[in-house]
């Protein structure tokens, strides 16, 4: 669920959009009233217009007199509304719009509470948009029935907070989520692109990106340097610091990134028969392809630090305390079963309310622990510069949470651990 609001001084512009009256309308008979709030409903919209303007006459210095809003849920979620499901689904969201407090990274008060819900107002039911998603629009008159101003600072904040609120009490997905679902569909067409050029070039990379329907904008300095770029698909915008892990399709880093795509040493993957009953299974992330040099594969090795006689659990068979666990690695699926506590804790460290890339770091996490994979780098086992970095590899003297908290840290380093964000603009 999404919601949008400013506040406008084209007022009568607005009303005559959202009620179906403006000549831009194409399908005025997809346009549906659902409520009007100290109006009468017989009303058009200069009427409407002139109520609201007569009302801020009151507050000469309000030049932006009315708030537009836009609410649109998810298709699915609306598909069997009713005309009084969408009048409730409105008086929700104002109820929750008009009761929140925006503050600034101080703590300082920046918009206090509204009163929409005392306030002129019409709201209209579109379903004439091109994915025919049915979405409410609505204008509210910005001085409120008592005389007070409600307050624009941050409106857009309100909004999409008030929405978050809605969609959380009905199950539905957030516009956060959305965005990171966005965000994750954008990195992993770059990183295709990435794979697919044989050479690296910003002409080509952007050229491959148009083809797919991004909008590429390079920003160059003096030189002609590109120092940043943004992709845009639609309304969304996408920085290039907000893609990929570890900040990996920058314009600083995407190079290197292209070069370790495509390295001139020839690697080898681990070679792991897959499980062929792949249907009707919750994969644990998207596909991380893990591939890494023979020298790196120190796990048993003479020379390693980890050299053993043990022979670990590939954990392919089910035992009591252990759960399924679906692991998606160089576009091959893999069923291991993991001790519950291991699934706890990649859950605990990996917490899906806090971790934008949740999905992909507990992913890897699982396919080191299950040793399906290593990273291509050695790990530091903490203490500074002491010599104590770590090499890769199960130490017999470990137990499975110290085993897997190692994985967990691998895992970090290799895709870096990004924080959730509420939706930006």
């Amino acid at each position: 669920m999404i919601a949008k609001a400013k506040s406008i001084s084209h007022g009568i512009n607005a009303i005559r959009y959202m009620s179906g009256e403006s000549e831009n309308k194409k399908h005025p008979e997809k346009i549906y009233h659902v409520y009007n709030q100290f109006l009468s409903d017989d009303m058009d919209a200069m009427g409407m217009w002139t109520m609201m303007n007569f009302a801020s006459m009151r507050k000469p210095n309000v030049k932006n007199n009315v708030i537009r809003l836009e609410i649109s849920p998810s298709k699915e979620h609306t598909k069997d509304f009713s005309m009084s499901d969408w009048r409730n689904l409105w008086n929700e969201f104002v109820h929750e719009f008009d009761n929140l407090e925006i503050h600034d990274a101080n703590g300082k008060l920046v918009s206090g509470k509204t009163n929409l819900s005392d306030s002129m107002a019409t709201v209209w039911l579109h379903m004439e948009s091109k994915s025919a998603t049915p979405h409410l629009h609505a204008a509210v008159c910005r001085v409120d029935q008592n005389g007070r101003v409600n307050n624009d600072h941050a409106i857009h904040l309100r909004a999409q907070r008030a929405a978050e609120v809605i969609a959380r009490r009905y199950g539905w997905t957030t516009a956060c989520e959305i965005r990171d679902n966005n965000l994750r569909k954008v990195s992993d067409d770059c990183m295709d692109i990435l794979r697919l050029m044989p050479q690296w070039s910003w002409n080509e990379y952007a050229s491959l990106l148009k083809s797919r329907g991004y909008d590429v904008r390079l920003r160059r300095d003096k030189e002609g340097v590109v120092r940043g770029y943004v992709l845009a698909k639609g309304n969304a915008k996408y920085k290039a610091s907000e893609l990929g892990y570890g900040r990996k399709l920058t314009a600083k880093n995407i190079e290197n990134t292209w070069k370790s795509l495509h390295p001139q040493m020839k690697t080898t993957p681990i070679s792991m028969p897959p499980n062929p009953k792949t249907s009707g299974r919750a994969s644990v992330g998207s596909s991380v392809l893990s591939s890494y040099t023979t020298e790196n594969r120190t796990i048993g090795s003479k020379n390693s630090a980890y050299t053993s006689h043990v022979i670990y659990d590939d954990y392919k068979e089910r035992t009591p305390e252990t759960s399924r666990v679906g692991i998606d690695l160089g576009g091959e699926h893999y069923d291991r079963f993991i001790p519950k506590e291991i699934v706890r804790y990649f859950d605990d460290e990996f917490d899906y309310r806090s971790v934008a890339n949740w999905k992909e770091l507990t992913n890897l996490a699982t396919a080191y622990f299950a040793m399906l994979a290593a990273p291509n780098v050695s790990v530091s086992g903490g203490g500074g510069s002491n010599g104590n970095d770590l090499k890769w590899g199960r130490d017999s003297r470990e137990d499975e949470m110290e085993w897997a908290r190692r994985c967990a840290q691998a895992a970090i380093h290799t895709l870096g651990k990004r924080p959730r964000y509420g939706r930006r603009r």
